[in-house]
């Protein structure tokens, strides 16, 4: 009894345990490196570009058998009616009972000595084939990374301006609650009351406005992460970056994987415009057989025939198809190189605008972050000013406004150099987001703090 109450307590305790690991689990942040895993494992698009190489792979396969012999066997048996007078002419009137079994037996193995680079050429053109797919099955996972990175810091970006929001809202509502008391005190004027309550029926637009475009970016981190977005936390900078736009450029040409993938096509095209010259070449074959036949052709006997042969083919006219095949390969074979040097320019020029974008925005997030501080301090200048006459109410409400759009500025800033900085990254061939977790900046939380109100009672 005491053992089956054991068991029971044990088995409560484990079940407590997974129930209150499931919560932990379920309550934790997910990461930007969490985000992107979670995003690759489901794409469909990359799932389908996944089997396009596997696919790839067994054509590779089947055309590297083109250097292993052929072996190929026929069996035969029926029945058969012959008959010839002794002129040498055949009856055309046989007897119905002439009617004989007959059987034959061939095996042959056939084994490529020169096919003048064809199996090569073929094999080239799937080893071609499968590191372009390989590539390319890279770059839509790049992109759907940076796709989920843009997912996952919007969210974040919009819950802060969410909360900024509702700092504004309350800003405001304590401004108009301070100048109702001091209307109906008799010390304040109308005027001033309705101004108030025009600028907090703005911020409490303005909230409902955030509050919509958090709906929108949820949407979306949904439909490219494969579900709804939980706690998503903060990323900074990549620590990876590299510190200029030479580094960049010199990464680019060597690992962006688009590039990559032309550059295979154009190593494609060249082999096959190799194999179009193999139609000018000799093919020599060694032909191995064996033949039994019984009872055919009219022979009353069977027969053993053995066979060890080298054959040569040579295609001396075509009818100028060999020679239009090449033409239109060695064309081919340009226009990729083409496509390759049009690839080059448009990354090149990509990553350039990418890193001036970047240097701009570290530049203005410094700026910003100036200009958050100096408003603030004016805001709360103006604000006790106004208190004693000082300043209108109009200079107050401008100060906060200004406050609150240089501060919206500085998040939004902020996150657009991350997402920059990840687009350079993904452009050099490696999005791939760091597993730490980043601090949230401590001015974030500044931002989001209320104001005091000295001075507006």
């Amino acid at each position: 009894m005491i053992t089956k109450q054991i068991k029971y307590n044990l088995h409560y305790l484990l079940l407590v345990a997974l129930l209150l690991l499931m919560t932990v689990l379920s309550a934790q942040a997910t990461t930007l490196s969490q985000s992107v895993e979670q995003a690759l494992l489901s794409n469909p698009q990359l799932q389908a570009l996944t089997y396009n190489q596997r696919a790839i792979e067994y054509d590779l396969k089947q055309a590297k058998g083109g250097y292993l012999p052929s072996i190929n066997l026929l069996l035969g048996y029926g029945y058969g009616q012959f008959s010839e007078d002794d002129s040498g002419s055949f009856n055309s009137d046989p007897d119905d009972n002439d009617w004989k079994s007959r059987s034959n037996a061939t095996i042959r193995l056939v084994q490529k000595v020169y096919d003048g680079g064809e199996t090569g050429n073929q094999v080239s053109i799937r080893e071609a084939q499968l590191s372009s797919a390989d590539h390319w099955t890279k770059a839509t996972a790049q992109a759907v990374a940076l796709d989920t990175i843009t997912a996952h810091l919007n969210v974040f970006q919009q819950q802060e301006l969410i909360s900024l929001a509702k700092k504004n809202l309350q800003i405001h509502r304590n401004i108009y609650r301070s100048l109702a008391e001091r209307e109906q005190a008799g010390a304040g004027n109308i005027a001033d009351v309705t101004q108030a309550q025009a600028r907090l029926a703005r911020a409490e637009s303005t909230l409902y406005l955030s509050q919509a475009d958090l709906s929108r970016t949820i949407a979306k981190y949904t439909q490219v992460a494969g579900s709804p977005p939980v706690k998503l936390t903060y990323a900074a900078d990549p620590r990876t970056l590299p510190e200029d736009l030479t580094t960049v450029l010199q990464r680019l040409e060597k690992h962006n994987p688009e590039l990559l993938a032309v550059t295979a096509e154009m190593a494609e095209a060249g082999s096959r415009l190799a194999l179009a010259r193999v139609n000018y070449k000799p093919k020599i074959d060694l032909e191995l057989s064996s033949r039994y036949t019984d009872h055919m052709d009219g022979n009353d006997s069977w027969q053993n025939s053995n066979a060890a042969m080298l054959n040569l083919r040579w295609n001396l006219f075509n009818g100028g198809q060999d020679k239009a095949g090449i033409g239109a390969a060695l064309f081919r074979k340009n226009q990729s190189r083409s496509k390759r040097a049009a690839k080059l320019a448009e990354l090149t020029e990509e990553a350039a605008t990418a890193w001036a974008n970047y240097a701009s925005l570290q530049r203005q997030k410094t700026a910003y972050f100036d200009a958050v501080e100096f408003s603030r301090k004016t805001f709360e200048a103006y604000l006790k000013q106004f208190t004693y006459s000082q300043r209108s109410l109009l200079d107050v409400l401008s100060a906060e406004n200004e406050y609150f759009q240089s501060a919206v500025q500085l998040i939004r800033v902020d996150i657009n150099a991350t997402l920059t900085a990840y687009h350079l990254l993904a452009l050099s061939g490696n999005v791939q987001p760091s597993y730490n977790t980043d601090a949230v900046p401590d001015y974030y939380y500044e931002l989001t703090q209320s104001l005091p109100m000295a001075g507006a009672n």
